[in-house]
């Protein structure tokens, strides 16, 4: 389950992400899931050579730039579900 508003209105808190693990040495900019330091986060990634920048789709969070090393992707969003009201 997503939980927060930082990827709002991408996904709001309570959507159900599905992974794909196969593409966790993906290197295209899109939505993964991955482990910063003992955090599990969800984030659009933007790859520069050796550089990712940590986007949140909610502008209410800044931007972060980290090296390769600093992260482990576990895989990429490819689905998600939400309940209605």
């Amino acid at each position: 389950h997503m939980i927060g508003d930082s990827m709002e209105p991408t996904y709001i808190s309570g959507d159900i992400i599905l992974v794909d693990k196969s593409k966790a040495a993906l290197k295209k900019d899109s939505i993964y899931v991955f482990r910063n330091n003992d955090e599990l986060c969800i984030k659009r990634l933007l790859f520069s050579g050796k550089q990712i920048i940590i986007l949140s789709d909610n502008k209410l969070y800044p931007s972060k730039t980290i090296t390769n090393s600093e992260i482990c992707i576990l895989g990429k969003a490819i689905w998600y579900g939400r309940k209605t009201q």
